[in-house]
């Protein structure tokens, strides 16, 4: 176990992924050179059920433990109810699912000097049974999109944030069912001056899950993502007809190019994705409600006055 300070706070979200959750711990437990860290899980679910899950692990786990019961099937309260209960100079995020190399946190922590926010990438598992093109064209792994200035935003599953540079930020839980709060929160870290980068040797892996593995999800999960960024442009003060013109033409030139790639598996799917996106851009800008990806109850409109904790060592 840790003697030190906690200099970070690694945080989970928790909902429905028990085995995939165990995995998560047990990457964390072979961390190598990492610093003094302590593990702190939200459950999601709306009866506590992550510290019944992990009961026969704590003997075994190296680390502070701590699981906070966030009832709402939101991941936004969730991850504000991690916020609000982590004090480490740094927090990271990792979903529930993913597995750390042994050098991950160690890694991510090395570079810190570069930025208030460091991202990691976050590379995909496929089964065997996966389809060809889903495998040769690697859709299912996740890494923050650099823009010529930089990085102006970036997912929460693989990524460490200086809590100073947080202030009194929060994730905006009237998306929390819809997704795209972590690409809100990172947009408005980067606006307030934190500095954002990237770190190839952090990654974490992610068993790719056959639900979510299909063309079609694929697309309407796409097409969530362009409410996601369409809210950022409006964030940063473009007008709604602007976005959706600009979102049309490269719309209209996403399904040309993939009818020029109608012979390649890849490549017309690949197009097909990004038209989805700028769809959902079109969409958002218009005014039609962003697709429920999350949970099944509805979300509360503030965070709970308190969450359940459990000190689990």
């Amino acid at each position: 176990m840790n003697v030190e300070s906690p200099r970070i706070d690694v945080c989970i979200c928790a909902f429905a992924r028990r085995e995939g959750l165990h995995r998560c711990l047990q990457s964390l437990a072979a961390q190598v050179n990492a610093p003094p860290f302590r593990v702190r899980i939200a459950d999601n679910h709306a009866q506590p059920t992550v510290a019944v899950w992990i009961a026969a692990d704590i003997a075994l786990l190296p680390f502070e433990l701590e699981v906070l019961h966030a009832p709402h099937s939101n991941i936004a309260v969730a991850r504000n109810a991690l916020l609000q209960a982590s004090a480490a100079e740094w927090i990271a995020f990792l979903d529930d699912d993913e597995i750390a190399k042994p050098d991950w946190l160690a890694t991510l922590y090395s570079a810190r000097d570069t930025g208030d926010v460091v991202f990691g990438p976050v590379r995909a598992l496929y089964p065997a049974t996966s389809p060809d093109w889903l495998v040769r064209g690697d859709f299912l792994s996740k890494q923050p999109a650099r823009r010529p200035h930089g990085y102006d935003t970036g997912p929460s599953a693989n990524v460490v944030v200086r809590r100073a540079s947080i202030g009194a930020s929060h994730f905006d839980e009237s998306l929390g069912r819809t997704g795209g709060e972590d690409t809100l929160f990172f947009a408005m870290l980067h606006d307030r001056g934190a500095r954002l980068t990237f770190c190839e040797r952090a990654v974490v892996c992610e068993p790719a899950d056959p639900a979510r593995s299909s063309f079609s999800t694929l697309l309407w999960r796409n097409f969530a993502s362009g409410h996601a960024h369409a809210r950022v442009l409006r964030m940063r003060g473009c007008g709604r007809l602007r976005i959706a013109v600009v979102a049309m033409s490269k719309c209209a030139a996403s399904l040309m190019f993939a009818a020029t790639q109608v012979v390649s598996a890849v490549g017309w799917r690949r197009q097909c994705l990004r038209a989805a996106l700028h769809a959902g851009v079109i969409a958002h800008a218009l005014g039609a409600p962003a697709p429920v990806l999350y949970g099944h109850s509805c979300a509360p409109k503030e965070l709970p006055a308190s969450c359940h904790h459990h000190n689990l060592k």
